[in-house]
């Protein structure tokens, strides 16, 4: 299967957001504040259960859900205004179900859990 690393998924969100053009190459800056929101997405994701998979080895599935929950973080940092902001906005909305969705059933081991006394 097919995975992205959180720099793929950067420059992804900044292509979502409008700040660079598809196969053009985003300032360092703006990467680097990307690819920022990336790693926070993931690990509110990740405490929530909500994401099995490592920022650096993210599945198919996860791709644009993951791009949309971390443009949501950006909207302020690049003025998006407007309908594409509410579009963006809407998407993260989506983004989040469809964790919740496609996490149910996968716990972390790590983390323990009561047992169940019925």
């Amino acid at each position: 299967m097919a995975t992205l690393t959180k720099a793929d998924i950067a420059g992804r969100v900044l292509e979502h957001l409008g700040v660079k053009p598809s196969r053009q190459a985003a300032s360092a800056a703006d990467t680097a504040v990307a690819e920022e929101a990336v790693q926070s997405a993931w690990a509110r994701l990740r405490y929530e259960l909500k994401a099995p998979f490592d920022v650096d080895e993210v599945p198919e599935w996860a791709w644009i859900p993951l791009r949309n929950f971390a443009a949501r973080d950006l909207v302020d940092a690049f003025g998006i205004t407007g309908e594409r902001l509410q579009s963006i906005l809407s998407s993260a909305m989506r983004a989040d179900r469809d964790f919740a969705i496609q996490s149910a059933g996968h716990h972390d081991p790590r983390i323990a859990t009561a047992p169940r006394w019925f």
